[in-house]
């Protein structure tokens, strides 16, 4: 599990929610709110959210079942942290506004500040936490995207394959006549003469003197074990 993908974006909301608890709370300063205007925008964001979070729980499921790198996932249910979060501080903002809040007597206004903290925190936590979790989501479904569309990583051997340049004398060719084909072998023995190449190996097997067997092979597949001849 990746932390940091997982914790710095909720992190950072109650850090700034913190921040403006602390604001609010040594401000003095007044603040009147329509209570519908100020609404609004709260339930709008209700209404975001809870279209996104089932698409984004549909796709951490997609990410999960995929070879996307884990911090995708981690960062996806970071949002999801963030979403639900947002969700009920939302609700409560809305309530708050609409029912619940000290109201200004003359123009029944909600009253901000005068060291009040609770709602314009709860507001910040909502407002902050919405941010965090839809970019959280666009960071994910960027990932997500570049890595589908990168290239399949190449397989790192093939099939062997072997070729050869000289034609392969028949059976029965004398051990003289096998040294003016192909020259001088990299391995002679009584019994057997080897040619090695840059990718294939080749192995005539002598009986008498004369040529009774031919192995051949990819070099690079049995590197480092001796061929031997059957016994005549």
């Amino acid at each position: 599990m990746n932390w940091t993908a997982l914790l710095v974006a909720p992190g950072i909301v109650f850090v700034l929610t913190g921040l403006t608890a602390w604001v609010w709370r040594r401000s003095s300063k007044k603040v009147l709110l329509d209570p519908d205007k100020a609404a609004l925008p709260f339930v709008t964001a209700i209404s975001v959210l809870a279209i996104g979070i089932p698409l984004v729980a549909a796709f951490l499921q997609e990410v999960l079942k995929s070879a996307t790198n884990r911090w995708v996932a981690d960062l996806l249910l970071s949002a999801m942290m963030l979403a639900v979060l947002s969700l009920f501080v939302g609700a409560y903002v809305v309530y708050t506004l609409l029912l619940d809040a000290p109201k200004d007597q003359t123009t029944s206004k909600v009253i901000l500040g005068e060291g009040r903290f609770g709602l314009p925190a709860a507001m910040g936590c909502q407002y902050s936490s919405l941010v965090a979790f839809l970019g959280c989501t666009v960071v994910a479904l960027a990932a997500f995207a570049f890595e589908a569309r990168a290239p399949a990583p190449s397989l790192k051997s093939t099939i062997g394959t072997v070729s050869i340049e000289r034609p392969l004398p028949e059976l029965g060719t004398t051990r003289d006549a096998l040294y003016k084909l192909w020259g001088e072998p990299d391995v002679a023995a009584p019994e057997r003469l080897e040619y090695k190449g840059k990718a294939t190996r080749i192995v005539f097997c002598l009986g008498e003197g004369k040529l009774r067997e031919v192995i051949y092979g990819d070099r690079s597949a049995d590197y480092g074990q001796k061929v031997t001849c059957r016994a005549g």
